[in-house]
């Protein structure tokens, strides 16, 4: 993950980076705040927030008074006239207003991670930043070696098989500590920290069916409590399976530098462990999947959806409904008993007719809160809406309480996403934040539904009711006159402008998800001309694509079109791959000649991209295009789930992390 110090010179930029969609695409930030920060917030207003340069010492961030703009101060007793100092509630403010914007900066309560880092006394292996996700914190070189437990399988005969749960977690340390001496790191100094550290990570998923089965809400204070119960479990099962490997096997090899070595006082004594870190809660997105239950500790999505399986001859993909089979089970009693006969399952009965207009209600809705039909009024039916409760259903103050219960006994750290509906507010987002500092989380991450529509390459994981059906299939897009086409009138129309035979040309290679594609930009007096590109080997069909969507921007360049127009039609374009670049996400071909192109226009006007920037009209048509691929899966076209930093699809499996 992205981390900077809060106090770092450079914060306010770095709060900001991701404002606009466009960096930085492939991690997720956040600060590193200490509670010194959080308890000054609303203390007082006025105070200015403090930074630390390695060079000139302490300084403080100031604020054009005219401008607006920020940037750091070397003297903070000296404000230059006409600049104001920003507070320590202003950074704050912003953080949570960025965070209501589009999910990002999230918070990381780098105190309390430092707290469990178990080289304290010695200074070695300093915590420096987490995974892309936050559950696991790591040293120079660390590595996560992670393996999650479906605790659905934990239900035994009505109640919690806690021998079952205890063996499995002994188990998984087992297996992931042999992951570390058998692994092929890629990296030296990774292979020696691991060695070293013998690092891991036992964690769930499968939470919200267990709760299902014990007939549980997830919002509620008992679910809370069993979370903590289990939490509880896993670190004490996970601390003494160590320390009995540790026995047998030897301790980690930086263990006397640990603090399980270096105790201090009489009543203390030295404990041998085998693995300086055991425990976390990751998001597990995709095997969840592959195990067929609720993801890691998350709220269950949605209680049924459609899934696209096999194309037909014709290539049309054929709708599965999918419904998770613990609220099958019960709505299908609750319908059975409120008719009086078992028919559920036989086509066309009264039973039957009913039970599909729930799935296809929870389907669009992904809830049966403020379902009317007439099931609604049978006896169960209260019970069954507030027990099979969805992320949409569950309050911010469940989301983080919840969050904060499976940490209090995890020795790493627990990755969970607090989900607010769309017209959750700005105070909302700092209620959430406060709350997750003053019940000991280790970091919060928020999203609000439908905050990052229209930017490229994200998802929306809970808007499922749509008042207008959006694929790409069926999207207009107003490409405007011809005349916004070709706006020169020095040729006539159908008139090719020729390129002189000596020209300058500037040749890229940029990366694309088939390959590198190497793209030469002719250009004269500042102006582009032809475009031409290369990919793989001649003859094969990508070279084909390539040279063919290159010859056609020429086309349009040489009958006098605008290359602010190419760019439009070629950039993202997305396609089943991704490939992540220092640009950006590449999504295709075609996306990866457009950022060819800007890249030698950068070069051929020796400035700053801001003049690749398209007109208001052309910025409105890019929105609409990529509200498009923010929503759909790039295998099927179903609709995407975000999840604690992962992006899944739940029709095909489709999976970002």
């Amino acid at each position: 993950m992205g981390m900077l110090r809060i106090d770092h010179p450079d914060i306010w930029d770095f709060i900001h980076h991701k404002e606009d969609g466009t960096k930085w695409q492939n991690m997720n930030i956040s600060p590193k705040v200490t509670s010194e920060f959080m308890q000054l917030i609303d203390a007082d207003d006025t105070s200015a927030h403090k930074v630390q340069h390695p060079k000139w010492g302490e300084g403080c961030i100031i604020q054009n008074e005219e401008t607006g703009k920020v940037k750091s101060h070397n003297k903070p007793h000296e404000i230059p006239k006409g600049w104001s100092t920003v507070t320590i509630n202003q950074i704050f403010n912003r953080i949570t207003e960025l965070a209501w914007k589009n999910g990002e900066p999230g918070l990381a309560f780098w105190d309390r991670v430092e707290k469990d880092w178990v080289f304290k006394k010695s200074g070695k292996y300093r915590i420096v930043s987490t995974n892309p996700c936050g559950e696991i914190p790591l040293e120079d070189g660390g590595s996560c070696n992670l393996a999650s437990i479906n605790i659905a399988h934990m239900y035994k005969d009505g109640e919690i098989d806690w021998a079952w749960f205890a063996d499995k977690v002994a188990m998984v340390v087992r297996f992931l500590d042999g992951v570390v001496e058998v692994n092929e790191f890629p990296v030296e100094k990774i292979a020696q920290v691991n060695k070293e550290t013998r690092r891991i990570g036992v964690g769930i998923m499968g939470f919200a069916d267990l709760l299902f089965q014990l007939e549980i809400p997830y919002d509620s204070k008992e679910a809370q409590d069993l979370a903590s119960k289990i939490s509880c479990e896993l670190s004490e099962t996970a601390y003494n399976e160590s320390r009995d490997l540790a026995a047998i096997k030897g301790s980690f090899l930086a263990w006397e530098d640990s603090d399980y070595a270096l105790v201090e006082g009489i009543e203390f004594e030295a404990t041998e462990m085998r693995n300086a870190y055991r425990t976390m809660i990751a998001p597990t997105g995709t095997i969840s999947i592959i195990a067929n239950c609720s993801a890691s500790i998350e709220p269950i999505f949605s209680l049924a959806f459609n899934r696209e399986v096999m194309a037909d001859a014709d290539g049309k993909m054929t709708k599965m409904q999918e419904v998770n089979p613990y609220f099958h089970g019960a709505l299908a009693k609750v319908v059975d008993d409120h008719f009086g006969t078992e028919l559920t399952e036989q086509h066309g009965s009264p039973n039957n007719v009913k039970y599909n207009e729930v799935i296809d209600y929870v389907s669009k809705n992904g809830t049966l809160r403020n379902f009317d039909g007439e099931i609604s009024k049978a006896n169960g039916w209260g019970h069954l809406v507030e027990v099979f409760q969805t992320a949409r259903d569950v309050s911010m103050e469940g989301h983080v309480l919840m969050q904060a219960a499976w940490q209090k006994h995890l020795d790493q750290a627990c990755s969970k996403t607090i989900n607010l509906p769309e017209e959750a507010t700005i105070e909302d987002v700092r209620k959430a934040y406060m709350l997750a500092w003053e019940n000991g989380c280790k970091g919060i991450t928020v999203y609000r539904d439908n905050s990052r529509e229209g930017v490229a390459g994200q998802t929306q994981p809970m808007k499922l009711a749509k008042k207008t059906d959006k694929t790409i299939e069926n999207l207009k897009v107003d490409l405007g006159s011809v005349d916004d086409w070709f706006p020169e009138d020095n040729l006539t129309r159908g008139e090719m402008a020729e390129v002189p035979d000596i020209c300058e040309a500037i040749k890229i290679k940029q990366n694309t998800p088939i390959g590198k594609i190497h793209v030469n930009v002719v250009h004269e007096g500042g102006d582009i001309k032809e475009i031409w590109g290369q990919i793989g080997k001649p003859g094969d069909q990508p070279s084909a694509d390539a040279e063919a969507i290159c010859r056609l921007a020429s086309l349009v360049l040489r009958l006098g079109g605008d290359i602010d127009m190419v760019l439009k039609q070629l950039e993202h374009i997305g396609s089943s791959l991704l490939m992540p670049t220092a640009e950006g996400k590449i999504m295709s071909i075609p996306d990866g000649i457009a950022v060819a192109i800007k890249r030698a226009r950068r070069e051929i006007q020796n400035s700053s991209d801001t003049s690749l920037t398209s007109s208001t009209t052309n910025r409105t048509i890019r929105h609409r295009v990529d509200k498009v691929y923010a929503e759909v899966c790039p295998d099927c076209g179903g609709k995407l789930h975000r999840n604690s930093g992962c992006v899944s699809c739940p029709s095909c499996g489709h999976s970002r992390c």
